[in-house]
Protein backbone atom coordinates (compact mmCIF):
# COMPACT_ATOMS: atom_id res chain seq x y z
CA UNK A 1 0.00 0.00 0.00
CA UNK A 2 3.01 2.27 0.55
CA UNK A 3 4.39 2.04 -2.81
CA UNK A 4 1.29 2.51 -3.92
CA UNK A 5 0.87 5.83 -2.15
CA UNK A 6 4.47 6.98 -2.95
CA UNK A 7 3.06 5.87 -6.83
CA UNK A 8 0.70 8.09 -6.74
CA UNK A 9 2.27 11.09 -5.31
CA UNK A 10 5.33 10.57 -8.01
CA UNK A 11 2.52 10.89 -10.62
CA UNK A 12 0.83 13.76 -9.39
CA UNK A 13 4.17 15.53 -8.98
CA UNK A 14 5.69 14.51 -12.62
CA UNK A 15 2.25 15.96 -14.15
CA UNK A 16 1.74 18.70 -11.58
CA UNK A 17 5.28 20.11 -10.56
CA UNK A 18 6.16 20.53 -14.53
CA UNK A 19 3.53 22.65 -15.54
CA UNK A 20 3.70 24.62 -11.72
CA UNK A 21 7.48 24.63 -11.59
CA UNK A 22 7.72 26.07 -15.68
CA UNK A 23 5.63 28.53 -14.16
CA UNK A 24 7.46 29.76 -11.06
CA UNK A 25 10.49 30.05 -13.10
CA UNK A 26 9.03 32.11 -15.48
CA UNK A 27 8.16 34.28 -12.44
CA UNK A 28 11.35 34.45 -11.12
CA UNK A 29 13.06 35.31 -14.40
CA UNK A 30 10.67 38.13 -14.76
CA UNK A 31 10.92 39.35 -11.61
CA UNK A 32 15.03 39.39 -11.47
CA UNK A 33 15.35 41.04 -14.53
CA UNK A 34 12.93 43.72 -13.44
CA UNK A 35 14.76 43.98 -10.04
CA UNK A 36 17.97 43.50 -12.06
CA UNK A 37 16.74 46.87 -14.65
CA UNK A 38 15.49 48.85 -11.50
CA UNK A 39 19.07 48.50 -9.39
CA UNK A 40 21.14 48.91 -12.73
CA UNK A 41 19.49 52.70 -13.34
CA UNK A 42 20.46 53.05 -9.66
CA UNK A 43 23.88 52.30 -10.21
CA UNK A 44 24.38 54.35 -13.14
CA UNK A 45 22.92 57.52 -11.52
CA UNK A 46 25.09 56.74 -8.39
CA UNK A 47 28.12 56.29 -10.61
CA UNK A 48 27.40 59.84 -12.33
CA UNK A 49 27.49 61.49 -8.72
CA UNK A 50 30.59 59.51 -8.15
CA UNK A 51 29.54 58.36 -4.59
CA UNK A 52 31.19 55.26 -3.79
CA UNK A 53 27.90 55.10 -1.09
CA UNK A 54 25.54 55.08 -3.69
CA UNK A 55 27.25 52.27 -5.70
CA UNK A 56 27.43 50.43 -1.91
CA UNK A 57 23.88 50.94 -1.72
CA UNK A 58 22.89 49.29 -5.29
CA UNK A 59 24.58 46.48 -4.34
CA UNK A 60 22.78 45.84 -1.08
CA UNK A 61 19.64 46.52 -3.11
CA UNK A 62 20.47 43.65 -5.60
CA UNK A 63 21.38 41.10 -2.67
CA UNK A 64 18.35 42.16 -1.13
CA UNK A 65 16.17 41.73 -4.18
CA UNK A 66 17.97 38.44 -4.98
CA UNK A 67 17.33 36.89 -1.33
CA UNK A 68 13.55 38.04 -1.58
CA UNK A 69 13.02 36.58 -5.20
CA UNK A 70 14.88 33.10 -3.17
CA UNK A 71 12.30 33.01 -0.44
CA UNK A 72 9.47 33.53 -3.16
CA UNK A 73 10.84 30.84 -4.72
CA UNK A 74 11.37 28.64 -1.72
CA UNK A 75 7.66 29.81 -0.67
CA UNK A 76 5.89 28.79 -4.15
CA UNK A 77 8.27 25.50 -4.22
CA UNK A 78 6.49 24.56 -0.68
CA UNK A 79 3.22 25.52 -2.00
CA UNK A 80 3.88 23.31 -4.99
CA UNK A 81 4.75 20.30 -2.82
CA UNK A 82 1.77 20.93 -0.66
CA UNK A 83 -0.50 20.95 -3.29
CA UNK A 84 0.88 17.67 -4.65
CA UNK A 85 0.49 16.16 -1.02
CA UNK A 86 -3.19 17.83 -1.37
CA UNK A 87 -4.47 15.73 -4.25
CA UNK A 88 -2.98 12.61 -3.59
CA UNK A 89 -4.77 12.74 -0.32
CA UNK A 90 -7.67 13.27 -2.21
CA UNK A 91 -6.80 10.47 -4.31
CA UNK A 92 -6.51 7.95 -1.03
CA UNK A 93 -9.64 9.25 0.37
CA UNK A 94 -11.85 8.99 -2.70
CA UNK A 95 -14.82 6.52 -1.61
CA UNK A 96 -13.53 2.82 -2.67
CA UNK A 97 -9.93 3.61 -2.36
CA UNK A 98 -10.15 4.67 1.46
CA UNK A 99 -12.93 1.46 1.50
CA UNK A 100 -10.02 -0.47 0.84
CA UNK A 101 -7.26 1.08 2.92
CA UNK A 102 -10.02 0.54 5.74
CA UNK A 103 -10.88 -3.21 5.15
CA UNK A 104 -7.51 -3.92 4.83
CA UNK A 105 -6.36 -2.32 8.03
CA UNK A 106 -9.49 -3.82 9.76
CA UNK A 107 -8.04 -7.32 8.78
CA UNK A 108 -4.49 -6.61 9.27
CA UNK A 109 -5.21 -5.09 12.94
CA UNK A 110 -8.65 -5.63 14.38
CA UNK A 111 -10.12 -8.65 16.36
CA UNK A 112 -13.78 -9.06 16.45
CA UNK A 113 -15.16 -7.08 19.53
CA UNK A 114 -12.89 -3.87 19.34
CA UNK A 115 -14.05 -0.71 19.10
CA UNK A 116 -13.38 2.20 16.84
CA UNK A 117 -12.64 5.43 17.54
CA UNK A 118 -13.07 7.82 14.30
CA UNK A 119 -12.91 11.35 13.58
CA UNK A 120 -16.21 13.73 14.68
CA UNK A 121 -16.35 14.56 10.57
CA UNK A 122 -16.59 10.85 9.68
CA UNK A 123 -18.56 9.56 12.51
CA UNK A 124 -21.79 9.64 10.10
CA UNK A 125 -19.87 7.64 7.49
CA UNK A 126 -18.69 4.96 9.50
CA UNK A 127 -22.53 4.85 10.61
CA UNK A 128 -24.06 5.09 7.33
CA UNK A 129 -22.29 3.72 4.42
CA UNK A 130 -19.33 2.08 5.90
CA UNK A 131 -21.43 0.19 8.41
CA UNK A 132 -21.39 -3.26 6.48
CA UNK A 133 -17.84 -2.91 7.08
CA UNK A 134 -17.68 -2.87 10.41
CA UNK A 135 -20.29 -5.89 10.76
CA UNK A 136 -17.91 -7.68 8.60
CA UNK A 137 -15.11 -7.43 11.05
CA UNK A 138 -17.26 -7.43 14.57
CA UNK A 139 -16.40 -4.20 15.49
CA UNK A 140 -17.69 -1.51 17.12
CA UNK A 141 -17.80 2.82 17.10
CA UNK A 142 -17.10 3.90 20.28
CA UNK A 143 -19.42 6.89 21.67
CA UNK A 144 -15.39 8.99 21.68
CA UNK A 145 -14.00 10.91 18.76
CA UNK A 146 -10.74 11.39 17.66
CA UNK A 147 -8.62 14.36 16.28
CA UNK A 148 -7.32 13.07 12.86
CA UNK A 149 -9.36 13.68 9.27
CA UNK A 150 -9.19 9.33 8.46
CA UNK A 151 -9.80 6.35 9.43
CA UNK A 152 -9.75 4.82 12.89
CA UNK A 153 -7.99 4.34 16.15
CA UNK A 154 -8.85 1.05 17.76
CA UNK A 155 -9.48 0.89 22.03
CA UNK A 156 -8.95 -2.18 23.50
CA UNK A 157 -9.05 -0.77 27.37
CA UNK A 158 -5.26 0.11 27.87
CA UNK A 159 -4.61 -0.26 24.35
CA UNK A 160 -4.76 1.77 21.45
CA UNK A 161 -3.52 1.27 17.95
CA UNK A 162 -3.68 4.34 16.15
CA UNK A 163 -4.78 3.27 12.59
CA UNK A 164 -5.87 7.05 10.90
CA UNK A 165 -4.77 7.32 7.47
CA UNK A 166 -3.25 10.77 9.04
CA UNK A 167 -0.89 8.52 10.65
CA UNK A 168 0.20 6.53 7.94
CA UNK A 169 -0.05 9.24 5.06
CA UNK A 170 2.25 11.35 7.86
CA UNK A 171 5.01 8.83 7.49
CA UNK A 172 4.83 8.36 3.67
CA UNK A 173 5.18 12.39 3.37
CA UNK A 174 8.12 12.15 5.57
CA UNK A 175 9.65 9.18 3.97
CA UNK A 176 9.31 10.70 0.18
CA UNK A 177 9.53 14.76 0.49
CA UNK A 178 13.38 14.74 -0.48
CA UNK A 179 12.41 12.22 -3.45
CA UNK A 180 9.40 14.45 -4.42
CA UNK A 181 11.15 17.14 -4.01
CA UNK A 182 13.67 16.15 -6.51
CA UNK A 183 11.44 14.82 -9.19
CA UNK A 184 9.47 17.85 -9.19
CA UNK A 185 12.63 20.50 -9.09
CA UNK A 186 15.29 18.03 -10.37
CA UNK A 187 17.71 17.99 -7.14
Amino acid sequence: MAEQIVDQILESARSAGERLLQEAQQEKDRRLSEGTQAIEREASSAHTHGTRVADQEAQQQLSNARLEQHRKYLSTKRRLIDQVYKAAWEQLTEANRYRGWLDAQLRAHAQRGDTLIVSSLETERFQGELRDLLDNHGVTLSQQTGHFRAGFVIDRGDTRLNCSLDEAFAAEVAASEIEISGVLFGA
